[in-house]
């Protein structure tokens, strides 16, 4: 994607176009496009482990220092405000959700393709579980709070909430969730004077 044309750019056109207005999520989406904090990564979406450490490790355990703060105090991301994090896949909208541990997360994929969709939206909140082996683990909060869109130039397509799709969407939320917080420890990290440096 050429820096012209970015997935958090084309977020931004396609909320201002009004093509989101009258959905459920509308509003969010207005909201998200005027007051999240808007972060460019500095690696690309499968290149953040090793940015922030040289074993996988060691990466996992300094995104577990990153979280702990906000964790114990039964939240997910160390700040109060919503954030967008972009890299070279995916613009992520995070932020924390009222309840114990939970993220409400969006993301925008703006896919570039002609004569098909033009972008994929997708949202909902999610519960961390905890961790195992240094990994970091979250589950779908409440499949009735998801959504998601194929956006076109005129139109979009909401797709269902069968158990299948539901399944896939999860999936992709929790995927993004995870590389998203890694990226924003790693920011902080370069903050701090200890990250690597990147091209």
């Amino acid at each position: 994607m050429s820096p012209e044309k970015t997935h958090y750019k084309a977020f931004i056109e396609t909320v201002d176009s009004g093509i989101f207005d009258g959905e459920p999520i509308g509003n969010y989406l207005k909201y998200l496009k005027d007051d999240a904090n808007y972060i460019m990564s500095p690696v690309n979406h499968d290149s953040v482990l090793p940015a922030i450490a040289e074993s996988r490790k060691d990466a996992d355990a300094y995104v577990h220092l990153y979280l702990d703060k906000a964790l114990a105090n039964k939240k997910v991301l160390p700040f109060d405000n919503a954030v967008c994090i972009e890299d070279d896949f995916s613009a992520v909208f995070m932020e924390n959700y009222p309840g114990d541990k939970k993220l409400r997360i969006t993301f925008y994929i703006d896919t570039e393709k002609e004569d098909e969709y033009k972008g994929i939206l997708c949202s909902g909140i999610l519960k961390f579980l905890g961790s195992n082996e240094g990994k970091y683990l979250f589950i779908l909060d409440s499949p009735s709070d998801i959504y998601a869109s194929f956006v076109y130039d005129d139109h979009i397509a909401p797709q269902g909430t069968r158990s299948f799709e539901v399944s896939y969407m999860a999936q992709d939320l929790m995927q993004a969730a995870i590389t998203a917080i890694n990226e924003l420890a790693y920011v902080e990290k370069m903050k701090t004077g200890n990250g690597k440096k990147t091209n």
